[in-house]
């Protein structure tokens, strides 16, 4: 069917298919414009004010001659409709790009306008967006259109210009920083361009194009757009530009005079000989064809085999064209989350790369580097999700956006050594990286590990990235013979015997650390030695007695340098030294230099004037540590965690932990333990998490242990439950409870008792079993009343409170939290902020179902601004979630929908997907009450999805209640029956499934089975009444009276409707009063009293618009339409407020589906009312 096409964006053109059309004169021109541009019909007076001043029987003829012209132009007259007083296009065969403009914007939807500008857009958003701005044609609305020149069209003309151009630079905006966080720096540019002709005083989309200038490299062009933009203001305004946009070009400017200093690559290669490299021509080939096939590398070998040397030889030829950085696990950082990661980036990024990762990433890579918090200005750091797949998605990506920045100077090679040591976050994030630019392009990622030291979790990975085949796995063996004998070559400047060569190949087994320390030893022997291999030569039985003996060599002092600096790590400073080892400041430094000169130690840097050294292979730092006698030990561990402690206050937690545990001081090991898996949790690092608790739990068993205060202890289990609980874990918390419950036995602790009961309550509510969380939380609550720990016995009351409302008794869950309130009144710390916050949750849900919705709001403010004093995602995530179903049943849907919406972008970081199914079917409730219907269908489907997941029966239940309700709603009964039965029957033990049940009631009483319709409505009153749900009881009753009004049943209907009116003005529940209204309204008219029905009709009519609803309005408008028959003026009012209500409604559905059954519902309407 060919459409006309009225486009009004830019200047005016009018086209039939592609055909223009032309419309010869100006009045009748500008009425298609003015009408076309309403969306709606428009009454013939509003047209004679526009266009002639007054409303005359001159003007009347005037516009009848103007509507005849624009007729006769038209391709097919009937596109112009008129009717008795109005006039409109046909809606179905008449495109205007303004309306679909609009309409594109709203269907992107308001989430978008609440991320920060540099943050991505959903994918469906930014292309709705991206349709909307491309539909204008030129910067002004109607531009250059000739318009009679009247004050009201004149008026009408500025601001519906003004209105259209705030939203066309609103999302030119929003695209600009769309393409910018997606690295489209030229598209960014273009779009704050176009931006910009229409506000050129906008400073931060100045800001945005020169950051996309200088993204592109183009400083030159950087320089004049800034000159030309201070010469604009100084002209103009007299000012200069805004303090961001000036220190932004003095950072560019900076940029250009600054390059990162390249550092050569930090290679864990040491030897005492200098040897050459030698062989592995196979190995090179095999890597070079995986780097120019685009895949990552994983060399795997035992110590000593040559990995790392390997490919520093590989690398040292590309480090003109590319950037090498390497960064080395460490055996004592093998529990800190993204150690080799973060120590890389802080050594590769600086001020210039900083400045450029975009900031939406950056409040994410603060975690991991918090001193990066300088670049953030006025942003705040993201909260973590601590949902663990959802949080590290974040934090790889971006890892991944660091890199990204780096990596457009120069292609990175990035190395991994000693992988072995690697914690499964940084493992995991390789992984990542590995399948993502620029890693998955011209950069390199290598990873070199010791295959026989690999803990479990690193062998699942190799074996993940093995069955990707996106990576090449090579093993590393040892040297052949002839390779063997070119490095004896090479290191004695002779030729060895083949004699020679085959036994000190076959007694290394061609590892070639194993050969260069046999030749050390013997270069260092003080008899000659036969190299002919005619003589049998000293050679000790293995490595470890080869270094045993150099080590043996060294001086009284050196020995004690040697045996602290082991201690320390595999790296450790002059200063730290010092304070470890009993040298003193004379002595120390002869030490080190004999350390150097036996090779055995090796001199790297200075760093703030502290001298730091490393040890030239591991295995020496090994065999030092493994002889120094236990109780020596003990006590350079106890200055080495001291002097980090009063020197070095941000080391990991991880380190102090085994440095106190080896040196026998188990309370402040299990303290910092306890420490280091918070710090992983704040990393969502949950494996590395559970790890550190695991080895706090571990020292509690030592006799030690009795030491360590009971509060701590406590802190264990609670935090290492919230973790588990997070991820669902029911065997875990059942373990971990059971433990708790154990452990407070054999210490005669009440406290631990009831904290074990309290996880152990957690654990039943994972799988849904109720009863025993009512028995777990009441024992739990029996044991911590007897204790101090006010806070946790707030807790299990919460918990307990739970577990009562979900068997149905209501009364007693609200006793039980009011006493909670009465306890936390004065707790000030952010452990009382969360409980209180909770409880007012609690409590807002419980007035809920006791059907008083206005306190159950109340309560759910002062939930969200507990919350909010300590930034609790979790807290506000439910504090929302519970102040939408308040103002939902209050009528309050625009509010609800706000509330509903914030808690699902908050979701995320909520305390678990149940919350977000919930909310998801709050956001469906105030959707569709606000007629918002395709929208409703989505949340709710969304809520019934999560339930079906994750096996919450409620919450899909609760999704289905809201489903059936918007087919109920169009009258597609069927369809509604079918998901009210599924919801039923998957919950008919739960309220939310009794909430199906009396809604099933209400469509088979439509339907025509009265019986059991009513029958159901009943059952399910009574259901709702066992459970102690009040609210549901009142729902049923008033779906009770809508089913007896739908059927006509006026006798019954009438004093339902009075019971559901009187409890309603009670409540404050606006919907159900506009319902009882609208009921009583027809009551009145089926018994003459048209008096009575105008009465209840208005009052209906007035709670409808009150809360912004449809529904209530259609109903009323439908009965003031039959009593006012006789009054035509009256009656055509109410119809075209009746129509703009369907153009309202039908602007929102975009499916088929749902588009077919809303106009079918309409005609069936129209045809009932004859209009």
């Amino acid at each position: 069917m060919t459409r006309l096409n009225v486009l009004l964006l830019g200047p005016p053109e009018v086209l039939w298919g592609n055909t223009p059309v032309n419309v010869k004169r100006r009045t009748p021109r500008a009425l298609l414009y003015f009408i076309a541009s309403q969306g709606k019909p428009v009454a013939r007076e509003e047209l004679l004010e526009a266009f002639w001043g007054e409303v005359s029987e001159d003007s009347r003829s005037q516009l009848r001659v103007a509507l005849s012209r624009l007729r006769s132009d038209l391709p097919d007259a009937d596109l112009l409709i008129t009717q008795s007083n109005w006039i409109k296009l046909d809606p179905d065969r008449v495109w205007v790009d303004q309306h679909h403009f609009e309409q594109l914007i709203q269907q992107a939807g308001k989430l978008i306008w609440r991320l920060k500008l540099t943050e991505p857009l959903p994918p469906h958003q930014a292309d709705l967006l991206a349709q909307a701005a491309a539909l204008w044609r030129g910067d002004m609305f109607l531009s250059h259109a000739s318009i009679p020149g009247t004050p009201y069209l004149d008026h009408w003309l500025t601001e519906t210009n003004q209105h259209l151009s705030r939203l066309r630079e609103s999302i030119l905006e929003r695209l600009a920083g769309h393409a910018y966080a997606c690295s489209e720096w030229e598209e960014a540019l273009q779009y704050a361009r176009a931006a910009l002709r229409l506000d050129p005083f906008n400073n931060r989309l100045h800001h945005l194009a020169l950051k996309s200038l200088a993204e592109m490299g183009r400083i030159q062009q950087v320089q004049e757009y800034y000159h030309q933009l201070k010469e604009q203001y100084r002209q103009e305004l007299g000012i200069t530009p805004g303090r961001r946009v000036q220190e932004l070009v003095q950072a560019i400017e900076q940029q250009r005079h600054l390059t990162a200093p390249q550092t050569l690559p930090a290679w864990k290669v040491h030897q005492a000989f200098q040897a050459g490299f030698v062989g592995r021509a196979g190995e090179r080939a095999l890597i070079k064809t995986a780097i120019e096939h685009h895949q990552s590398v994983i060399v795997l070998g035992e110590s000593g085999a040559g990995k790392t040397r390997l490919l520093q030889h590989i690398t040292n030829s590309a480090q003109s064209y590319m950037r090498v950085l390497v960064t080395t696990c460490k055996p004592l950082e093998a529990t800190i989350p993204l150690q080799p990661l973060s120590d890389v980036l802080r050594s590769a990024l600086h001020r210039n790369h900083w400045i450029n990762i975009p900031t939406s990433w950056l409040t994410v890579l603060v975690h991991l580097i918090p001193e990066a918090r300088e670049f953030l200005h006025r942003e705040k750091p993201a909260l973590l999700p601590t949902d663990p797949s959802q949080a590290s998605s974040l934090l790889m990506e971006a890892i991944r956006q660091a890199f990204l920045v780096l990596s457009q100077e120069i292609p990175l090679w990035l190395v991994l050594d000693d992988a072995q040591w690697a914690d499964e976050a940084t493992l995991n994030t390789l992984a990542y990286l590995a399948a993502r630019p620029p890693f998955r392009g011209e950069s390199n990622l290598t990873v070199l590990a010791r295959n026989e030291e690999l803990p479990p979790y690193a062998a699942r990975w190799l074996e993940a990235m093995r069955q990707s085949g996106e990576s090449l796995i090579l093993h590393l063996s040892g040297l052949a013979e002839q390779e063997t004998r070119d490095l004896i070559s090479d290191v004695l400047g002779i030729l060895p015997s083949p004699r020679f060569v085959q036994r000190l190949h076959r007694f290394t087994g061609g590892n070639p650390l194993f050969i260069l320390e046999v030749l050390e030893s013997l270069a260092r022997a003080e008899e000659e030695v036969d190299f002919s291999g005619e003589k049998p030569l000293p050679l000790s039985e293995d490595l470890r007695y080869l270094l045993q003996a150099r080590i043996r060599q060294v001086s009284p002092a050196a020995r004690e340098a040697l045996n602290a600096a082991a201690v320390i790590g595999t790296r450790f400073s002059l200063s730290s030294l010092r304070h470890t080892s009993r040298l003193d400041t004379n002595t120390l430094p002869a030490a080190l230099a004999e350390l150097e000169n036996r090779g055995l130690v090796r001199a790297e840097s200075h760093a703030d004037g502290d001298a730091q050294y490393t040890f030239v292979h591991d295995s020496i730092k090994e065999v030092t540590e493994q002889s120094i006698p236990a109780d020596e030990a003990c006590k350079y561990h106890l200055r080495v965690a001291q002097y980090l402690e009063e020197n070095q206050p941000a080391t990991a937690a991880n380190l102090l932990a085994a440095h106190y545990q080896a040196a026998g001081d188990i309370p402040s090991a299990f303290l910092y333990w306890l420490k280091a898996g918070d710090a992983a949790v704040g990393l969502a690092a949950f494996p590395e998490a559970r790890r550190a608790y695991q080895r706090a739990r571990a020292l509690l068993d030592h006799p030690e242990a009795q030491k360590i205060p009971i509060e701590t202890i406590l802190r264990l289990f609670k935090h290492w439950n919230e973790i588990l609980y997070n991820v669902n874990d029911t065997a875990g918390l059942l373990e971990l409870g059971n433990d708790a419950i154990s452990l407070g036995q054999r210490r005669n602790s009440e406290a631990l008792l009831g904290v074990g009961h309290d996880i152990l309550s957690d654990a039943a509510f994972t799988r849904n079993d109720f009863p025993r969380g009512l028995e777990e939380t009441e024992a739990a609550i029996h044991y911590l009343q007897e204790t101090d720990c006010r806070d946790m016995l707030i807790e299990a009351y919460n918990h307990h409170s739970v577990f009562l409302y979900m068997s149905g008794r209501i009364p007693e869950a609200v006793s039980i939290l009011e006493e909670a309130l009465s306890l936390e009144h004065d707790i000030q710390s952010r452990e009382g902020f969360r409980y209180r916050s909770h409880t007012h949750y609690q409590l807002a849900l419980m007035r809920c179902f006791q059907g008083q919705p206005a306190q159950g709001s109340y309560h759910a403010r002062m939930a969200i601004e507990d919350a909010e004093a300590i930034s609790s995602a979790t807290a506000l995530t439910t504090g929302h979630s519970i102040a939408a179903l308040a103002l939902q049943y209050l009528g309050e849907y625009a509010a609800a929908l706000r509330h509903a919406l914030r808690s699902i972008e908050l979701g995320e970081q909520s305390r678990g997907v149940r919350m977000l199914g919930y909310t998801y079917a709050y956001a469906a409730m105030s959707a569709l009450g606000l007629g918002r219907i395709e929208a409703a269908l989505a949340y709710a489907r969304q809520a019934q999805h999560i339930g079906e997941k994750h096996g919450y029966a409620d919450v899909y239940a609760l999704g289905c209640s809201q489903a059936g309700s918007v087919y109920s709603r169009l009258g597609m009964l069927a369809r509604a029956r079918e998901i009210f039965e599924s919801g039923f029957q998957k919950a008919s033990e739960h309220f939310s499934g009794v909430y199906n049940l009396f809604l099933l009631g209400g469509v088979l009483y439509r339907l025509g089975e009265v019986d059991t319709g009513l029958s159901l409505l009943a059952q399910a009153e009574q259901g709702m009444a066992s459970f102690g749900i009040e609210l549901g009881a009142f729902l049923a009753r008033s779906v009770r009276a809508a089913a007896l009004a739908a059927g006509r049943d006026w006798e019954q209907a009438e004093p339902q409707a009075r019971e559901v009116l009187a409890q309603a003005e009670k409540t404050a529940m606006r919907p159900q009063s506009c319902l009882a209204h609208n009921i009583l309204a027809g009551a009145a008219r089926a018994r003459g009293d048209d008096h009575l029905s105008r009465i209840h009709s208005h009052k209906a009519l007035a709670f409808a618009r009150q809360m912004d609803s449809p529904w209530g309005e259609i109903e009323a408008l439908s009965t003031l339409l039959v009593l006012d028959a006789d009054n035509p003026a009256a009656r055509r009012l109410h119809q075209e407020q009746l129509n703009q209500i369907y153009h309202r409604l039908r602007s929102q559905i975009h499916t088929p589906e749902l588009q077919n059954a809303f106009h079918n519902w309409w005609e069936t309407l129209s045809s009932r009312l004859n209009c």
